[in-house]
Formats: C-alpha cells, sequence, structure tokens
C-alpha cells in the first residue's frame, strides 16, 4: 500500500508530462508488435510449404491462405519469403525511426524539466531557496533530470515489451487457448514471486539517491574550502569525511547489485521450472500438430525472455523512480511558492526616499525588527553599521523584495513596493556583496549577464569610472580576458572593481553595497569608496563595518538590538 502511495502520484506526474510524440511513440510500438505478430503467422505457411506437418487445407493454414486470397496473393515459396521479409523491413525501419523518436523525446523531457526547474528556483521566494541546500538542486539539474529521462525510457521500454508479449500470448492463445492459459498460470506465480523484489528496489533507490546526494555535498564543500583545508593542514580530516560518504555510496550500490544478482538467479530458476511445466504441459495437451507445436515452442521461446526483460525493467524503474519523485516534489514545492508577478510593466521612480514604516521582521527562531520606522534619502549616501548578527542584511533583502516582512510596509517615493512590483523594482538596483559572483567567463560576458545590450565602449566607460580601465586595459586579452573561476586569475581589488563597475553599468537607481569591501585591503577599498562617493545621481546603501565612513556619509545609522539610531556626525546632520 505504501509504495503504491508512492509510486502512482509519480507515474501520474510523468503521464501529465507528455505530448504528441509520446502519443505517436506508443502507436508505433502497437504497431511494430503486430508486425511482429503477423510475422510469426507467415511461418506457418511457410513450414507447410517445406513440407513439416500436415498441409491439408484445414485448420490455422486454410485461415491464412482465405487472408492470402483475399489481398489477391497466391501461396508460394516466392510470395511467403516476400511478405516474410516485407515484415521485417517494415518492422526494422519503424523500430530504427521509434528508437530516434524517442531518443528525442527522452532528451526533450529532460532539458525541459531542466528549464522548468532552473526557472522555479529564480522565481521562487527567496526563503524558501534558502531551505534547500545549493548542492541539492546543483544534483537535480545535473544528475537527476537525467535520471527522470532514463526513468522515462524505462517506461517506453517497458511499454513496448508488454504489446510484444501480448501479441505472442495472442497467437499463443490463437493455436491453443487451454496450453496458453496454463503457461500463462505459470507466468503469474513467477511474477508474484518476484513482486517483493519490486519494494525492495525502491527502497534502496531512496538510498542510492541520498547517498549520492550527500556525496555531491561533500565535493562542493571541498571545493568551497579546499584553501583552507590545505592552509590548515587538514587534508586527513577532509579525507575521512569524503571517505565515508564514498564507502556509503559504493556499499548502497553493492546492495542494489546484489538485489539485482539475487532477483536474476530467482528468475533463471523459476524461468527453469517453467519450462519443465511447458513440456509437462505438451504431454498433456498432446498436441499433435507438428506445425502447431514448433509454433508454440517459437512463441514462448520469445515469452520467456520477455518475461525476464519486463520484470527486470520494472526492477530498475522502481530503482530509479524515487530520484524521479525527489525532482517531481522539488520542482512542485519551488513552483507552489513562486513571487507574485508584476502586474505591469513600469520603472519606478527614485527621486525622494525609501521609507519602512512600522516594519517587523522575524526568522523562525529570531526576531529581527519590530515596528522600525527608517528613512534612506534619494541620490545621497547612507551607511549603516553595527554588529554581526543585529540585521544589517536582512534590512538588505527587505528593501530588495527577497524577504517581506511581517507587518508595515516598504515605500518608494511615496508607493507602495507591492504596487509597484518586485520586478520592476529590481530592475533599477545593482547589488554587491562581500563575495562578489564573477562568471567563469571573460570580462565582457560578465557585463552582459548584468547588462545583456551593453556595447563595448559602455564597458570601458564602466571600467574607468570604477577605477578599473587601466588594470583592464593592460591584461593581454583586454576585457576578452578570462577571469577563472570566481575571478580566481584576478586580485582580491581587481574582482571587486570590476564587480563594481559591472553593478555600475546597470546606471541603477539604487545601489547597495553589502559588507563589499570587507576583504579588501585599506589602498584598494579607499578607491572603491572614492568611486562610490564620486556618484551623484545613484541612491547609495552601504552596509558596513566600517565605522569610519560614518563621517563621510549623507546619512548614517547604527544599528543595536533591532533599532536604528541616527549618527551625529554624518554630513546630514553636520
Amino acid at each position: 500500500m505504501q509504495l503504491k502511495k508512492d509510486v502512482v502520484p509519480t507515474f501520474k506526474w510523468l503521464i501529465k508530462l507528455s505530448d504528441i510524440k509520446s502519443f505517436i511513440s506508443l502507436v508505433l510500438l502497437v504497431i511494430m508488435g503486430l508486425l511482429q505478430g503477423a510475422g510469426i503467422f507467415i511461418i506457418v505457411p511457410l513450414l507447410s510449404l517445406l513440407g513439416i506437418g500436415n498441409t491439408s487445407e484445414t485448420g490455422k493454414l486454410s485461415k491464412i491462405k482465405a487472408v492470402f486470397n483475399y489481398v489477391g496473393l497466391s501461396i508460394n515459396l516466392q510470395t511467403i519469403l516476400f511478405v516474410f521479409f516485407s515484415f521485417i523491413f517494415v518492422h526494422a525501419y519503424l523500430k530504427l525511426y521509434s528508437a530516434q523518436l524517442n531518443s528525442k523525446i527522452i532528451q526533450v523531457y529532460a532539458n525541459t524539466l531542466r528549464k522548468r526547474l532552473h526557472l522555479a528556483v529564480l522565481e521562487s521566494n527567496w526563503i524558501q531557496i534558502t531551505k534547500s541546500r545549493s548542492s541539492d538542486i546543483i544534483g537535480v539539474l545535473s544528475r537527476e533530470v537525467n535520471q527522470v529521462a532514463f526513468g522515462v525510457s524505462s517506461i517506453f521500454q517497458l511499454i513496448s515489451i508488454v504489446i510484444i508479449l501480448l501479441v505472442h500470448v495472442f497467437i499463443a492463445c490463437f493455436i491453443s487457448l487451454k496450453f496458453t492459459l496454463a503457461i500463462l498460470l505459470g507466468a503469474t506465480l513467477i511474477f508474484v514471486m518476484q513482486r517483493k523484489l519490486f519494494s525492495k528496489a525502491f527502497a534502496t533507490g531512496k538510498k542510492v539517491n541520498y547517498s549520492m546526494k550527500e556525496l555531491q555535498n561533500s565535493l562542493q564543500e571541498l571545493f568551497q574550502n579546499i584553501k583552507q583545508a590545505k592552509s590548515m593542514g587538514a587534508n586527513k580530516q577532509q579525507a575521512m569525511i569524503f571517505d565515508a560518504i564514498s564507502d556509503e555510496v559504493y556499499q548502497t550500490n553493492q546492495r542494489m547489485s546484489r538485489e539485482k544478482s539475487i532477483a536474476d538467479f530467482s528468475f533463471e530458476i523459476a524461468s527453469a521450472l517453467l519450462i519443465c511445466f511447458f513440456l509437462i504441459t505438451i504431454y498433456f495437451f498432446k498436441i499433435e500438430q507438428v506445425i502447431d507445436l514448433l509454433v508454440l515452442m517459437y512463441l514462448f521461446s520469445r515469452i520467456f525472455p520477455g518475461i525476464k526483460a519486463f520484470i527486470n525493467q520494472l526492477n530498475l524503474l522502481f530503482s530509479i523512480l524515487p530520484i524521479v519523485t525527489d525532482v517531481k516534489d522539488k520542482i512542485i514545492f519551488l513552483e507552489s511558492n513562486q513571487e507574485e508577478v508584476d502586474s505591469e510593466n513600469i520603472t519606478p521612480t527614485l527621486n525622494q526616499n525609501i521609507q519602512l514604516k512600522n516594519i517587523s521582521f522575524s526568522y523562525p527562531q529570531k526576531s529581527i525588527f519590530k515596528n522600525i520606522d527608517l528613512t534612506i534619502p534619494s541620490k545621497q549616501i547612507t551607511v549603516i553599521t553595527g554588529a554581526s548578527g543585529q540585521g544589517k542584511s536582512t534590512l538588505a533583502d527587505l528593501i530588495t523584495g527577497l524577504h517581506q516582512p511581517d507587518q508595515g510596509e516598504i515605500m518608494i517615493d511615496g508607493k507602495n513596493l507591492k504596487t509597484i512590483g518586485l520586478q520592476n523594482w529590481r530592475k533599477t538596483i545593482s547589488y554587491m556583496p562581500q563575495e562578489s559572483f564573477l562568471l567563469h567567463d571573460t570580462i565582457k560576458a560578465n557585463f552582459l549577464w548584468a547588462l545583456p545590450d551593453a556595447t563595448e565602449d559602455e564597458i570601458w566607460l564602466a571600467l574607468e569610472i570604477a577605477e578599473a580601465k587601466e588594470f583592464v586595459s593592460q591584461l593581454p586579452d583586454g576585457i576578452f580576458t578570462i577571469v577563472g573561476d570566481r575571478g580566481a586569475k584576478l586580485s582580491g581589488g581587481q574582482r571587486q572593481r570590476i564587480a563594481l563597475a559591472r553593478a555600475l553599468i546597470r546606471q541603477p537607481k539604487l545601489l547597495i553595497l553589502d559588507e563589499a569591501t570587507n576583504s579588501l585591503d585599506e589602498e584598494n577599498e579607499t578607491k572603491i569608496f572614492d568611486t562610490i562617493f564620486k556618484l551623484q545621481d545613484t541612491t547609495v546603501l552601504i552596509i558596513t563595518h566600517r565605522k569610519y565612513l560614518l563621517d563621510k556619509a549623507n546619512l548614517a545609522y547604527i544599528l543595536e538590538k533591532g533599532v536604528f539610531k541616527h549618527y551625529q556626525n554624518s554630513i546630514i546632520n553636520s
């Protein structure tokens, strides 16, 4: 019952993803099964022409002859061989076309789901994104989506096997109904015996999926912290953590391989018993027609492997269904927590101020703000400082709309942020965190990420404003220089100046620097802020621990225990 509860919704979800091409593929599978069955029927007159069995005009041979006569063909060796080859040729061609179509369908599944999940992540509420480990989402996008496509492939293969088996069983029933029913009884017993293995395959698949996630998490953490680990001589500790997870993956995969081997062994034994049952049934039913006997033996030589392929494919499908379920749940969760779509496309103004009115906000286990009021004047520099954990970055998240206040409202030039629309508002913002994100690509590509239609002249102008033009022009490839993974080929100061230039090329109405210079030395930090203090038409919000900036700001606040206190020596108050 539990297995049904887990599996059925996943199957329904996969079916809903199907399109017209999936239906065409299913029709092709049916046609191929019928062609294969028709090809088997041709064996009867062929054997008769070769002098095997009773050549009288009675029984099945006469019915087949009637079909030939109906379509205007006579039964002779040339005709039989031509028709037989024609069936095989058409079947082979359809099989080739079907394989190519199925491959395309599977890749479309993977591509569609990958894009759908990526978009769901981008459009989901920030609070929901933070509940998921980034490595889990990366794993779904890079690995598990392909497993979903593989699951779709398994379903197609199952359908194909079932259709061919049904055709073979139908023909066998046409030759001897009692004999076929007796054999099907034995096959049913084998399936019932194997049924428990499906639950085991599903449970093991869950464990494999979990262990692979842990392995990917470990790898991501390793490469995020490898510099620190090597610097502290923590190689052995890191190796121990990774080895333990890798051993768990090994043991889980071994368990799955062992269960598959046991399933194959049990099926081989059951098949041997079924063959014995096949021979005993022939003896008791006393099938005297040689042609009937030969065709039945041919049919069941195809049915037995078909049953084995069906069970093996079903086991494989059940082993990857947990991964499919995980992808399904992840997509449904993210899509059910989407941010509201803006009702209209407008460009908001920021000519007066940003006001936070009676704002309260709490995380699940901690209250951050309670009934606060705060004003950030436009086209001026506002600095906010305070101890760690007071809520400085949370303030930035509220202003950008990543977090929604529990109560109160955020006003932009007197208009509620909800009325303006989050996407409309964010188009006017540039945000620089402490560790600026740089693509492992050229400097130009990094600028195009921020402003897709930026020209080279605009890029160089932004670099000049950010005091980065000189060092970029001295690089061997200029703006076509590859910056490396997260800008590893550049110094810290160079990375931040390029990040600042990228932020400025958008000509933002609001520039937020969230501890953006904490990792820089005094010289580079001074250059960055000298550039920022020259900006005239941009509202700048600086979140920092550097208290010396308080005296340079137009307006400054010190955040203590959820309360914003005016710093009296700031320019606007002096």
